[in-house]
């Protein structure tokens, strides 16, 4: 039983860290939208893309990169955005 409990562990922890990743996947390829490095999600096949250790890599379905997305870069936006909304909270409730 000790086992099943250690192995269950395991697996959860697995699963946060692909949806975490997943959600960082996600922002790199708005990120690539929204500064023009690709037009739409088709561009991108999913089974050819890679995640670095300091970027995601987004490929086309012949294995091509077409855009290489820093995660500091994706960081410093989130960070950003979440400053910007604190900010507006902070105004709004004064």
């Amino acid at each position: 039983m000790r086992k099943i409990g250690r192995l269950e562990a395991k697996i959860d922890a697995l699963l946060d860290v692909a949806d975490m990743e997943s959600r960082e996947f996600a922002a790199a390829v708005e990120y690539a939208m929204d500064s023009g490095k690709i037009q739409t999600r088709d561009e991108i096949d999913l089974s050819k893309c890679t995640i670095g250790i300091d970027s995601f890599i987004l490929r086309n379905s012949l294995g091509v990169t077409i855009a290489s997305i820093s995660k500091r870069v994706l960081k410093e936006k989130s960070e950003n955005a979440a400053a910007a909304k604190a900010k507006d909270d902070f105004n709004a409730g004064g």
